[in-house]
Parts: structure tokens; C-alpha cells; sequence
């Protein structure tokens, strides 16, 4: 997956040290409200290969086109909201790159990668969703054309 300034591929084990990094990042983690060590983060890793293997689709590990700089984790993935099978719209982008509209270029290129795929996965309806403190991932969700229906 590409777009103007981002690389996505389909995660390996060669993403651990920089995902772990981003998520033990103590500003991430006031952002993200949950705290990730190298194991529990080399688990989501390995769920995200296995998604991957399974649904054909999930989130890309991003790279910066022009330096190869990890920029963080961002795609669709299937959740479970309030016992209904869903598919978000999830990213999460190391902290040095925030601020510069990074998050809304990897969810737009995962919106339209959907619209795309539905004949192919049945994604029909997308979710996204974050703690209310993070108005950073609130905006986000607003400029990818997401509206608010409930907290939960």
C-alpha cells in the first residue's frame, strides 16, 4: 500500500523493535491509555501477521517513503463492539511524526482500500474509536468522514 509520503506493508517480526518502541513511548502510551511491553507488543504483532494470513486484509506497518523511518501502524482490522462483529479503522503513529496529518493519510488510504474491497471482503461499514481525552485521534476520525454515535 502506498501513498504520497507512506509505505504500508504487511507486518513481520522485522517491525518488532520499532513498534515496541512506539508503544512504550510514555506520551503514546497518555495518548493510547494502555501500556505495552516487547512481549505484549510482539503478541499484537503476531496477531496483526495472523489477521493478515486469515482475512486478507489488516494493518500495514508504515515506512516513510523518502527515509525508511517506522512511522507507525494503521489499517482495518476486525474488532468485537459491544458483541457485534465489526471492522475499525485503526492507527497508531510513533509520536515524533504526530501533528502532521500522518494518521489521516494512512486512514483515508484504508477507507478507500475498504470501499474497494467490499465486493472481495464484505466491508460494508467501518468503525473507529478512541478515549475521549484524545481530541489528536478525535479530529482524525472527523476529517476521514466518521461521525459520532455512541461511547462505550
Amino acid at each position: 500500500m502506498q501513498t504520497e509520503r507512506l509505505i504500508g506493508y504487511i507486518p513481520t517480526l522485522d517491525f518488532l523493535d520499532e513498534y515496541s518502541a512506539m508503544l512504550a513511548d510514555e506520551e503514546f502510551i497518555a495518548c493510547y491509555g494502555v501500556y505495552f511491553n516487547r512481549e505484549q507488543a510482539q503478541e499484537r504483532l503476531f496477531l496483526d501477521i495472523q489477521h493478515w494470513q486469515e482475512k486478507k486484509f489488516g494493518p500495514w506497518y508504515w515506512r516513510n517513503k523518502n527515509s525508511g523511518e517506522f512511522i507507525g501502524r494503521g489499517g482495518l482490522k476486525t474488532c468485537e463492539v459491544e458483541g457485534k462483529k465489526e471492522v475499525e479503522l485503526a492507527y497508531a503513529i510513533a509520536r515524533k511524526f504526530w501533528g502532521q496529518g500522518i494518521a489521516k493519510e494512512i486512514g483515508e488510504a484504508s477507507i478507500e482500500f475498504a470501499k474497494k474491497s467490499n465486493e472481495n471482503f464484505g466491508l460494508k461499514n467501518l468503525v473507529c474509536f478512541t478515549l475521549l481525552k484524545n481530541s489528536q485521534s478525535l479530529r482524525v476520525m472527523e476529517k476521514c468522514g466518521f461521525v459520532y454515535e455512541k461511547d462505550f
